[in-house]
Order: C-alpha cells, then sequence, then structure tokens
C-alpha cells in the first residue's frame, strides 16, 4: 500500500499544494531523493490564488474558490475575499479596499476547497500545514485542527535540510515581510524572533504609480481620488475595478522584465470603453524606481535586526525573491550566505511534505524517538514555540502530541511514543 503524504502552505494571495508519495516497505536513507509533486487547481494552475468569490446570482449563495474567484475580482468588487491570514485590521486605505478581509467562514471554506483538490485516489495517511509567520492562529486552522501544522519558517528550514545554525528566514508576501530567525540544533527548531513589516503590496504600489503617470496623462482623471473631488470619500466600484485591472497587467508586466527586460500595460476597455497602454518600461526602471525602495522599506530594518543576532545564513522566500535583483540587493546588506537555492514559491510547501514523510516513518520505527528528528518542536496545533535557549539543549525533546484523523501520536519528555485512536 502506498503512503501519500499531502503539504498545504495557505498564503495571503497564493497557496500550493504538495504530495509525496512512499512505496511499501519505503525505507528513508541519507540519499533519499524528494520525489514531490506540486498538485494544480481544475484550471491547472500550480499557484491558486488564495481568493473566494461570492456570487450575485440567482444560484443564492453561489461561492467560487482560487483560480474562477481570482478571474472575477475586479468584477465582483466588495464581494471578493483575497487577504487570507490577515486580521480584520491588519490592512488600511486603499490596501482594505482592494483586498478585502476573508473573514473566519471564508478562510475555512477555502481551506476545505484545497483539500478537495487531492483527487481521492490520493487521499492522504498525513497532512500538515503551514502557519504563515505573520498570523501564528489563522481563522482556517479551525479547519486544521485533526492535522499537523509547522511555521511556515520551520518549514523552510526542513526544505534546505538544515541540521544546525542560526538562520534569519525572509518572506516577502503579498501584505506583509516576515524575519523569523530560527535556531536549529540537531534539525530540532525554536523560533528565536520574529518580526512582521507590513509592507503591502507590491503589485499595488506598481500599479498606482502607472495609473499616477499615465493613465491621468491619457484619460485626464485621477482614479487614485473620490470621483466626488473629496479626498475623504471612498473611491467608486468603478476606480476599485479599474485599479484591479491594472495591478493585474502589472504582475504580468512584472514576469516579461525577466525574459524580455522590458515591458508595458494594455488594458481593453478600461474607462469609459477606452483601451488603456502605459509607457514602455525597462527593468532597471522598475528596479530602481520601483523595487529597490519597497526592498528599503521592506527590508533594511528586519536585516539589521538579523545582523545583531549574529545569523549565519539568510534564506529568502515568496514570489519576489525569485527576482535576481532581490537577493542580490539582500547580498549588499549582509555578510552571511544569502540562500534561494530551493525554489522560493515552493520551499515552504516542500517544507511541508518532507515534515510529514520524517513524521510517517517516525510512526513506523517503535517506541524511541531520536532527539530532535520528526518531532520535536513544538509546532503542532498552533502551540506556542518556546524559545528558551535552555530547552534547545543537544538530545532534549519536546513533548508534543499530533491528532490526525483516526489516531493521536503522542510524544513524551524521554521520546516515547503512544499511539491511540482519535476520540
Amino acid at each position: 500500500m502506498t503512503t501519500t503524504i499531502l503539504g498545504l502552505d495557505i498564503g495571503s494571495s497564493y497557496s500550493k499544494i504538495a504530495t509525496i508519495h512512499l512505496p511499501k516497505g519505503y525505507t528513508p536513507t541519507p540519499t533519499d531523493p524528494h520525489d514531490i509533486k506540486v498538485i494544480t487547481d481544475a484550471e491547472g494552475e500550480r499557484l491558486i490564488p488564495s481568493v473566494v468569490a461570492r456570487i450575485t446570482s440567482e444560484k443564492k449563495g453561489e461561492v467560487s474558490f482560487g483560480t474562477p474567484a481570482h478571474g472575477q475580482w475586479a468584477s465582483n468588487i466588495g464581494k471578493t475575499c483575497t487577504a487570507f491570514g490577515t486580521s480584520e485590521d491588519d490592512l488600511t486605505g486603499l490596501d482594505r479596499a482592494i483586498f478585502p478581509h476573508a473573514d473566519p467562514t471564508s478562510q475555512v471554506e477555502y481551506f476545505n476547497f484545497l483539500k478537495k483538490c487531492i483527487s481521492a485516489k490520493q487521499a492522504p495517511q498525513i497532512t500538515i500545514v503551514s502557519v504563515p509567520m505573520y498570523n501564528l492562529r489563522p481563522a482556517w486552522q479551525r479547519a486544521a485542527n485533526k492535522l499537523y501544522t509547522i511555521p511556515s519558517a520551520f518549514a523552510t528550514c526542513v526544505a534546505y535540510g538544515l541540521e544546525n545554525g542560526l538562520v534569519q528566514v525572509v518572506n516577502l508576501g503579498a501584505h506583509f515581510t516576515t524575519s523569523s530567525i530560527v535556531r536549529v540544533r540537531d534539525r530540532a527548531m525554536a523560533l528565536v524572533d520574529n518580526q512582521v513589516v507590513k509592507s503591502g503590496s507590491f503589485d499595488l504600489m506598481l500599479a498606482k504609480e502607472i495609473l499616477k503617470m499615465d493613465f491621468k496623462k491619457n484619460f485626464g482623471v485621477d482614479v487614485l481620488v473620490a470621483e466626488s473631488g473629496n479626498a475623504s470619500d471612498p473611491l467608486s466600484k468603478r476606480q476599485l475595478k479599474t485599479i484591479v485591472r491594472v495591478m493585474e497587467q502589472a504582475e504580468v508586466m512584472k514576469k516579461r522584465f525577466s525574459t524580455a527586460g522590458r515591458g508595458k500595460i494594455h488594458v481593453e476597455s478600461l474607462w469609459d470603453g477606452m483601451d488603456f497602454v502605459s509607457k514602455e518600461w525597462s527593468i532597471n526602471k522598475f528596479e530602481m524606481g520601483q523595487l529597490q525602495p519597497f526592498l528599503n522599506k521592506s527590508l533594511t530594518s528586519i536585516l539589521a535586526s538579523g545582523a545583531e543576532h549574529g545569523v549565519e545564513m539568510v534564506i529568502l522566500t515568496g514570489g519576489l525573491a525569485k527576482m535576481a535583483y532581490v537577493s542580490s540587493f539582500v547580498k549588499g546588506k549582509v555578510k552571511v550566505p544569502v540562500r534561494t537555492d530551493v525554489d522560493p514559491e515552493r520551499a515552504v510547501v516542500e517544507g511541508c511534505v518532507l515534515r510529514g514523510k520524517e513524521l510517517w516513518w517516525c510512526s513506523q520505527t517503535g517506541n524511541k524517538i531520536k532527539p530532535g528528528s520528526c518531532a520535536s518542536e513544538r509546532t503542532c496545533l498552533g502551540e506556542t514555540v518556546d524559545t528558551e535557549e535552555s530547552k534547545l539543549e543537544s538530545g532534549t525533546v519536546l513533548p508534543v502530541q499530533v491528532v490526525e484523523e483516526e489516531k493521536t501520536w503522542t510524544i513524551d519528555q524521554e521520546g516515547q511514543l503512544t499511539v491511540s485512536a482519535t476520540g
């Protein structure tokens, strides 16, 4: 019988699903290959938008998720939830209007939607879900109360196969930049420091700049000011729809830079039936004019904090981390290695799967759990991670309880494993 391990990384803007299949009789080896498969949604997307859209139609209560919901974002302003894992007060101003906070019900529904992306034939024996460092107790977690959870920074360390060291994991997310300093000893992990910078959406910032430079000149309209002319009034739905459509194309233009070195935005029937075409942007203009100020705002203070803690390595994750300029910027700010060699968009979900693989192996190998191995860190069910250095001495096993659909695995302070039926 094949054992399936499922990993879920629920991001504030995109989510990832991955699995690994262990054949009957599987035994891990030091050179064990990681045959991890990233699962696509029904539309074939590997990056699944963290979006829930509540559609007004004759079908009452109609809800869509992921890629279809993202496609309705501009036309369904106000009824499309996009800022996952955030609290209601995390976003303000235009960010809050463009990215409506996903209420707890929407987050739970989306979590269940992700699980349904796995076919019945791939039903997992173990599921591990990453918890974002900007909110260690997200609303969707109540739907994961029978699953194993792991902080995303810990999952990143697992993906990189770290054995020992003091590491700074920096995630360049859609709304937050997080810095998590993790102490790793014999593969046991503890959170030494965690900082969250409300950096805002880079794509929205880029769209606003394009609208200021080109849209107003083309149409004679400042779409970033309320149509009433009163700066304190909210923007109309028409204005919000315009901003979202430009922002979506700005993201496409950003991706073109890696291949063409330049790009521009073309949006059909954007305003009063008229098409919008921006000026052409060079990658140098983009990097120096937009990306560098954003990185200065988001990273300067947290990289300085990492240096103060004496970190030995910086790992970058998140979509922006795939851009060569970002890693070059960070290398210019620190004196330690900067790593992006595990795909920055996949590192967290790969770490989830690999941790699940280790956890399964521990459940198969008897009563004694090697210190620092599969479940030595207290990450399950969102428990607070104990950061006292005294608890990190080699040979120490932190107690942990892992609750699955049918079994509860309990590991005590002595490393003793007991398995009982879940009540």
